[in-house]
């Protein structure tokens, strides 16, 4: 039932809140990271994105070994525009995820498509998109970090030839 997974989201991400249980949580983060419906029903997902940004909070660096099978899922969530408050929720994971492991601008380059769509959230349609929204978008790049425009050059070849390239098969 996914209103029960969406509870049992929302009811970790409020015990996460509580310093006091923090310890009570590294034992079993592979478990708690494992079974976080991340991709089911848009509610019981959002919850889990949250619990997720909590769980970074606490867990900091010990989530690193994760980060490479989270982010993109993140981003998906992040992308997906059937819920605008899936979308806030995915933003601000994702800022949470990069503020507390340390990884600025490597998002970037793992995955080229992070900045042009984080981007059309801020300027596409951007008036009929929550402001609160926007706004998470913006703390979220800046947390992130400024990206040389080197690297951003290179990004926008990588994404312009393989867009070409799908277009020739």
């Amino acid at each position: 039932d996914y209103r029960t997974i969406e509870e049992a989201a929302m009811m970790l991400c409020n015990f996460l809140k509580l310093s006091k249980f923090h310890v009570l949580v590294r034992p079993f983060m592979i478990t708690l990271i494992g079974t976080l419906p991340l991709q089911s029903d848009f509610r019981a997902t959002t919850a889990a994105l949250e619990a997720l940004g909590e769980l970074s909070i606490v867990l900091q660096n010990d989530i690193l070994p994760y980060v490479d099978s989270l982010l993109p899922i993140i981003i998906t969530n992040m992308l997906d525009s059937s819920s605008y408050h899936k979308q806030e929720v995915a933003v601000k994971t994702l800022g949470q995820v990069v503020s507390s492991t340390g990884l600025v601008v490597t998002p970037y380059l793992h995955y080229p498509q992070l900045l042009p769509s984080a981007l059309a959230l801020l300027y596409k349609n951007s008036a009929s998109r929550p402001y609160s929204l926007r706004m998470e978008v913006l703390r979220t790049l800046g947390l992130l970090g400024a990206l040389e425009p080197n690297k951003y050059s290179m990004i926008q070849a990588f994404l312009q030839n393989r867009d070409e390239d799908r277009k020739n098969k």
